[in-house]
């Protein structure tokens, strides 16, 4: 049972980005943690814009660092303001920034 509790404890630290001993900043171990975690920020980002029927298609990009998820590339107003709200959705993100061109 404190082993179950132990993990979680670890896991909800870990998860609100909480500095765990022995992982100072600037040390491989949390740079690669925060690679990490920005990959798969990313990737649940990108992958709800795919799902989403009317962005199936769209040119939109995505990068995370940080939590903060940058929206990118060339889109319509209205594919614009979907995969903007998409984002803001997306557990983890902290913030979105905006650099999507509008087509025409």
């Amino acid at each position: 049972m404190q082993t179950k509790f132990a993990l979680s404890a670890l896991a909800a630290f870990a998860l609100a980005g909480a500095a765990l001993p022995g992982f100072a900043a600037g040390t491989t171990a949390a740079t690669e943690l925060a690679a990490a975690d920005d990959s798969s920020l990313t990737a649940a980002v990108q992958a709800a814009i795919q799902a989403d029927q009317a962005l199936a298609y769209s040119q939109i990009k995505v990068q995370a660092k940080q939590g903060v998820v940058e929206l990118s590339g060339t889109a319509s107003q209205a594919e614009k303001s979907r995969a903007l709200e998409l984002a803001k959705q997306t557990a983890g993100v902290k913030d979105v920034k905006d650099a999507i061109k509008i087509k025409g």
